[in-house]
């Protein structure tokens, strides 16, 4: 599946999320076409997660997820754009939040500067990151993962996406 096909995907998921009621006390703002100033810390972090893994090569298997992330700062109806590094942590299975320091990961990304940067993308919500996270050829071996999202500001505490549970289907 091309980037722009997943693009396309996530974003009619956000446009469904939006049409079911998300919406600002003053109506619907206008999303603008360049991207806010980055920001050292937000307050929140939203994801959207391609449903199942996505096929990038056309081999047999697939090849990793797609994610949508979105910060948010109290205060400010559409999302943010930050600076410092955004984490990923994939571990097999289902964990739970509580689970999460205990176990090791199965893989991890970290995306800063101009990569974080080269991940920038306008959604009807307004500015997120989208994130191709590829796992190679060490595919997980269970019928789900969990993913944990971080953002580790350039000064100030680290913000923690809720961990999301994906089904991969049978393996």
């Amino acid at each position: 599946m091309s980037r722009g096909r997943i693009l396309m995907v996530l974003a009619a998921l956000v446009a469904a999320a939006a049409l079911c009621g998300c919406n600002t006390q003053g109506g619907v703002q206008k999303v603008s076409s360049t991207p806010p100033a980055p920001i050292d810390a937000a307050d929140a972090i939203r994801t959207l997660c391609s449903h199942r893994p996505v096929d990038w090569d056309g081999q047999p298997g697939p090849d990793g997820l797609m994610v949508l992330v979105l910060f948010f700062r109290q205060g400010q109806d559409l999302p943010v754009t930050v600076r410092g590094a955004m984490e990923f942590a994939l571990y097999e299975g289902a964990v739970s939040a509580e689970q999460i320091a205990r176990v090791a990961p199965a893989r991890t990304w970290s995306f800063q500067g101009a990569q974080l940067r080269g991940c920038l993308a306008r959604t009807v919500w307004g500015w997120g990151y989208s994130v191709r996270l590829g796992w190679g050829q060490t595919a997980p071996k269970t019928s789900s993962v969990t993913l944990l999202i971080k953002h580790v500001p350039p000064d100030g505490p680290t913000i923690y996406a809720e961990p999301l549970l994906i089904p991969l289907g049978p393996r």
